[in-house]
């Protein structure tokens, strides 16, 4: 895998740019410990729930003239939309702060190449004399991946 203080983008591109003598490298994602966003994002999709409930029973009890049979009602959603916001900026925050810690990065990830002759050179040489150090493979053939696997249920989509 790849050592813990070369767990950036930047520095395992500039590895293997450093390997052939330019710009290689065309991008770098870590896979990354995303389970601590779990419960925001249930948190945030809860909430948006809520207040499409709650709107939705506004709507409904409405009087002709299009004023609210009562006064906090309004102010319920206006509570309601507050608290969707700060769920979604605290998701938005905790995937930033994933996304840029290396304490969130596991040992893989994903190297696309600008072509496949560099992908296929990359594959073939020998990095490190540790087992493991900046193994690499192909990524699998599309047939072999599970495309349903990465769908997200409606249910969870972001609202």
């Amino acid at each position: 895998g790849i050592p813990r203080e070369d767990r950036s983008e930047a520095v395992v591109a500039h590895f293997f740019n450093g390997i052939f003598g330019h710009r290689a490298v065309k991008h770098v994602a870590f896979v990354r410990d995303t389970s601590t966003l779990q419960p925001l994002i249930e948190e945030r999709d809860a909430l948006a729930a809520s207040l499409t409930e709650t709107r939705t029973a506004l709507e409904s009890s409405l009087q002709p003239w299009g004023t609210p049979r009562e006064s906090g009602d309004c102010f319920h959603v206006e509570e309601l939309e507050r608290h969707c916001l700060v769920a979604a900026s605290a998701l938005d925050d905790a995937r930033e702060r994933i996304r840029r810690s290396p304490d969130h990065a596991y040992d893989a990830a994903f190297v696309s190449f600008r072509d496949r002759r560099h992908a296929e050179i990359a594959c073939s040489l020998h990095y490190s004399d540790s087992a493991g150090v900046y193994s690499t493979r192909m990524a699998p053939a599309t047939s072999d991946v599970n495309f349903e696997s990465f769908k997200i249920k409606r249910s969870r989509r972001r609202g």
